[in-house]
């Protein structure tokens, strides 16, 4: 995906950590943040 659409799509379907469209995403209950499960995956 390029920068110019990048900027179209609303931040709640963005990854917070690879900032790629959310892949099979989970939701953090503390924050509130979505991620990847992959990336979520990393964390731990």
């Amino acid at each position: 995906m390029d920068a110019q659409n990048k900027n179209i799509l609303d931040p709640k379907f963005i990854c917070s950590i690879c900032s790629f469209i959310l892949y099979d995403p989970v939701q953090l209950n503390t924050c509130g943040h979505r991620l990847c499960q992959s990336c979520f995956a990393t964390l731990n």
